[in-house]
């Protein structure tokens, strides 16, 4: 997977467009954080755009459609340059959603606080698993990462409350390593960070709940794990 990575140059990864309407993160976003999508319902991976929340960005894609008009999941162009990345893929989970090649720059980097299941709920489609009731239980789309590049400085943030309007809970922090796929919580709060030298490169990977290839990594992970948020030891930072 690194060999296929290293084909990309910087210019492949491209700044994060969000729909957040506040200027200073939507700079933010775009300074700190890039990417290029492996598998999406867009033809074309060369983009970093959040189209599920930025209607004013649908005209700049071509989409994968049915006969029917329903947009699928597949491969994009660049994501097919990367054939033996796309074959593990598919071979931890059977219909992969949207998947980046995510990319936070160094010295920084870090997202705002947010929580997926309040996305889902305010009808963001990449989390939402079309069940209100699992929903209303803090069922959502699974996330899993899969770290290539990063260093002693990257950390994925979790917390129960909304830090900023509780600045007293508790955070608490992991660090994934190169050669480890991480099935994330992303129902609490998260944030991530990047205070080191280097960029930090995650696939990031949504997939359906249900996933009969997922489904068993999903138990293992639920059995093993040993923390209040994240399996491990934490680090107060």
């Amino acid at each position: 997977m690194l060999r296929e990575l290293f084909q990309f140059q910087e210019s492949d990864f491209y700044p994060y467009i969000t729909g957040n309407t506040n200027p200073d993160i939507a700079k933010h976003m775009a300074e700190n954080w890039h990417a290029f999508c492996m598998i999406d319902t867009c033809k074309s991976g060369r983009h970093n755009i959040d189209y599920i929340t930025t209607t004013n960005n649908f005209d700049k894609l071509e989409y994968h459609q049915d006969e029917s008009g329903k947009y699928i999941y597949r491969p994009t162009d660049i994501g097919m340059e990367l054939p033996a990345t796309l074959k593990y893929l598919y071979s931890i989970a059977s219909s992969p959603e949207k998947t980046r090649m995510s990319k936070i720059m160094p010295n920084g980097g870090n997202a705002t606080w947010h929580s997926h299941k309040l996305l889902a709920e305010k009808g963001d489609d990449r989390f939402d698993i079309g069940n209100r009731e699992k929903l209303a239980h803090g069922i959502i789309t699974p996330v899993i990462h899969i770290p290539l590049i990063t260093n002693k400085d990257v950390w994925m943030g979790i917390s129960e409350k909304h830090p900023k309007a509780d600045p007293d809970t508790t955070k608490f922090w992991k660090h994934y390593n190169p050669g480890e796929v991480w099935v994330f919580n992303s129902y609490y709060f998260h944030n991530a960070v990047n205070n080191g030298k280097n960029s930090r490169v995650h696939i990031m990977m949504y997939v359906p709940i249900d996933d009969p290839l997922l489904m068993p990594i999903l138990e293992k992970a639920v059995a093993e794990y040993q923390g209040p948020f994240l399996s491990g030891n934490t680090v107060s930072y």
